[in-house]
């Protein structure tokens, strides 16, 4: 398979699989309904026919409610599914003894997956995901969620023990591609589906030997009971149905995808000899690699490798078989499994000392090219970055309240008249713990470059998404008087503010948000005025402003043809319609939010040079529409070659 150019095309390929993943599941869904009328017919004629009772001799009646009881069950296993997930990915996963990672746990191995999580995601210019752990020995790992900013990654006790730093970093790169090119979407919407296609099967797993699909252990002493697990047996027989659509369903979406998730995480890492070492190690453990019953079913399609043990298995796996994915890691691999060792071993992490030179960054011609897309160099970058941060602020980013409290540290503003209002409405908020907070957030971080807002943003998302549902509103509330403490709000400000209410959303609000995708036609108010402002951000002059805007307005139509777009008088007096306009820019097709970063590009560098305040907007903007741009990309010393 030819993989698709870029973020962009990614995400349109996503879309699509999700689009036929759709179709496929209701054409399934119909065929196990008629499969079961059938069978129900069947099965009223030969007890008919035994026991000579003519009622059953037409059973037309029994099999239409037959296959109208499946058709419920399985959306039944769908809504219950999407519920699950929808009220929250933290207490889904605790229902498969999947455990919240903590950094400040003291576990050394914790720390380092956090550390490298943020790496790779700092890079890649996307807040942090929420971490879990599974407490299992196999060596495996998978991504869930919705959006690419409420992304959670769970990793195996296996693989944080049994790999060494470069494997790991590959599992996690691989994970990462995931979550970046649209998979996670898709397979978290598979996993709601294909709960309603293995709904029968499971019901019938229950009875027949008593083990819960959610949860260990047996439901009861009628478990047991001989009727019990017979018609357990008849609905698992039934449900294999199912459950075999399931597996195709998994193969025909997800299949195609790991090898593009490996060639990604090689691009990230620039070591390929890191995920095909863990692979490696995965297959010399292959039975320890099925996670237990409960999550190799459902979770399967998900998995960093889903190794199967016959023929059979192999035609549906959701993966392509593992040794093709090493050999085309690694041509020269002589088909041997290593022995894997209990522990993979002490490595040190490199603590940055201000003397380590920095790593080669590429040198970008088109942003959109590298949307999504971080290299070493970034990921090394990222890695010295966060090494250079005060221990104390990595402490306070790790929790609620100190995240909390950095998040209003980058509101606040250096000129002290200014900043002593904002520091009155801070103490009028009457909360001591938060103010000392924010104290300690200034001492520890007395200037902040605008090139490192949306990291440290990034690197508080997950704790600032734990704040109490009671506490959001009032917070929020906080930030827009500290914003409004000088009189005006800048479209950095207020695209920073925007990311604050994005992060604190719920992952039901984020999804309406992003839904339906709307045209050129129907957002071309809100990129008129996105276009605009960007162009008087950055421009001295209003003949500076005109020609930022049709620099962005030329690159566009030569993307979309003739648009109505014309530079706005005045900024400020379109200032109040960027809420809505930044909501509808969220809604936009993947192929003209492309469009619409490469007008901007050439909005923020049409004079030779790359406004600070306009980079920021650029960034936040980008940020709010869900499009990883890295923080490394059109910085100095690496603007887009003329």
């Amino acid at each position: 398979m030819m993989a698709p150019e870029n973020f962009f095309d990614q995400q349109a390929d996503s879309l699509r699989r999700s689009r036929q993943a759709i179709c496929l599941f209701w054409l399934f869904a119909v065929i196990v309904s008629f499969c079961v009328a059938i069978a129900t017919g069947l099965l009223l004629r030969l007890i008919a026919n035994a026991y000579d009772i003519e009622a059953l001799r037409n059973p037309a009646g029994a099999m239409v409610a037959a296959a109208g009881l499946t058709f419920l069950i399985l959306l039944f296993g769908c809504w219950r599914r999407h519920r699950q997930i929808q009220a929250g990915v933290a207490n889904f996963l605790r229902l498969y003894d999947i455990r919240e990672v903590d950094p400040d746990s003291g576990d050394e191995e914790e720390r380092r997956y956090y550390n490298l999580s943020c790496e790779m995601a700092l890079a890649s210019g996307i807040p942090v995901p929420q971490l879990y752990l599974l407490e299992n020995q196999a060596i495996n790992s998978f991504c869930i969620g919705w959006e690419v900013d409420q992304a959670s990654l769970v990793l195996s006790r296996g693989a944080l023990e049994r790999l060494t730093r470069e494997e790991l970093q590959g599992v996690i790169a691989h994970e990462y591609s995931h979550v970046l090119y649209g998979d996670m979407r898709v397979n978290t919407r598979m996993l709601v589906w294909l709960s309603g296609l293995f709904m029968i099967y499971q019901a019938g797993a229950v009875l027949c030997v008593g083990v819960s699909v959610e949860g260990g252990g047996r439901t009861g002493p009628m478990a047991r009971h001989p009727l019990v697990m017979a018609l357990g047996v008849v609905l698992m027989g039934i449900g294999y149905i199912g459950n075999f659509f399931g597996k195709i369903l998994q193969t025909f979406v997800c299949r195609n995808r790991e090898k593009l998730a490996d060639a990604s995480a090689v691009q990230f890492t620039r070591n390929p000899a890191g995920i095909s070492g863990a692979l490696k190690k995965l297959g010399k453990d292959n039975l320890r690699a099925r996670l237990g019953h409960r999550i190799f079913e459902e979770f399967g399609h998900m998995l960093f490798a889903d190794t199967k043990l016959h023929f059979v298995s192999r035609a549906l796996a959701s993966h392509p078989p593992l040794e093709e994915r090493i050999r085309w890691l690694d041509p020269g691999w002589d088909g041997v499994f290593p022995a894997v060792p209990r522990r993979a071993g002490e490595f040190s992490e490199d603590i940055y000392t201000g003397n380590h030179p920095l790593p080669p960054l590429r040198k970008v011609r088109e942003v959109y090219e590298h949307v999504g897309t971080p290299d070493a160099g970034e990921v090394d970058h990222m890695h010295l970055w966060l090494g250079a941060l005060p221990q104390d602020i990595l402490t306070l980013s790790r929790n609620r309240d100190g995240a909390a409290a950095i998040v209003l540290r980058l509101f606040l503003q250096d000129k002290d008249e200014i900043l002593q209002k904002q520091m009155e409405r801070l103490e009028a908020f009457g909360d001591e713990e938060l103010l000392e907070a924010v104290e300690q957030a200034r001492e520890r971080l007395p200037e902040v470059r605008p090139t490192d807002l949306i990291p440290l943003f990034d690197l508080c998302a997950p704790a600032l998404r734990k704040m109490y549902r009671e506490k959001r509103e009032p917070y929020l509330d906080l930030v827009e008087r500290i914003l409004e403490a000088d009189g005006q709000v800048t479209l950095q400000e207020y695209a920073l503010q925007m990311l604050v209410e994005h992060t604190l959303a719920s992952e039901a609000e984020i999804r309406k948000l992003c839904q339906p995708r709307c045209t050129v036609g129907e957002c071309e108010e809100a990129l008129n005025l996105f276009l605009s402002l960007l162009a008087w951000d950055g421009a001295r002059t209003p003949a500076e402003a005109e020609e930022s805007f049709q620099a962005a307005v030329n690159r566009f139509r030569g993307y979309q043809g003739p648009t109505q777009l014309k530079l706005l008088g005045s900024a400020q007096d379109h200032f109040a319609e960027l809420d809505q306009t930044l909501r509808q820019l969220m809604r936009l097709t993947p192929g003209v939010q492309k469009q619409l970063i490469a007008a901007a590009q050439e909005a923020v560098k049409v004079n030779g040079r790359i406004d600070g305040n306009q980079l920021l907007t650029f960034r936040a903007a980008a940020a709010a529409m869900r499009v990883p741009v890295s923080p490394l990309l059109m910085l100095e010393g690496r603007k887009s070659e003329d």
